[in-house]
């Protein structure tokens, strides 16, 4: 079986799920991208969270999250 090569950076609405709680985002809330600000460690990111209380979180790092290919945010 091929495995899917692991992103080296994220894009616009690309769809992901956080791997770690972030300020008031639990762990494995879905979410999409909607920005990348340059930083020296690294790009981080502005993802809209979705969910029961829907959050933007900004200064996510790369390490984060990981890109999911999920439908529901798709049709979002």
């Amino acid at each position: 079986m091929k495995a899917t090569p692991t992103p080296t950076e994220f894009h616009l609405n690309d769809n992901v799920r956080l791997l770690a709680r972030h300020g008031d985002v639990r762990s494995g809330t879905l979410g999409r991208i909607l920005g990348r600000f340059a930083r020296e460690t690294g790009p981080t990111y502005v993802v809209s969270f979705e969910g029961d209380d829907a959050r933007i979180a900004g200064d996510v790092r790369f390490e984060e999250i990981v890109l999911v290919d999920d439908l529901r945010l798709s049709a979002a």
